[in-house]
């Protein structure tokens, strides 16, 4: 399946914000709570907006390739 180059840059955001994710959770455990739980929190939220939106870059994908099949 060939991706285009939308997929791989939400897919490159995906990730980023995963790492950032995990980088501000740690950050907030070293610092004992004392720090803003939104160091992790706001990163999370690109998270799963990016990994919507993947599903729905990879549905569209997969129904255009079965629409010219010829049912």
């Amino acid at each position: 399946m060939r991706h285009s180059i939308g997929y791989k840059a939400v897919l490159a955001l995906n990730i980023l914000f995963v790492i950032l994710t995990v980088i501000g959770a740690g950050y907030v455990i070293l610092n004992h709570g004392e720090k803003s739980p939104g160091f992790a929190v706001v990163p999370m939220l690109g998270a799963l907006l990016c990994s919507s939106q993947l599903k729905l870059l990879k549905a569209a994908d997969k129904n255009k390739n079965d629409s010219g099949n010829g049912e």
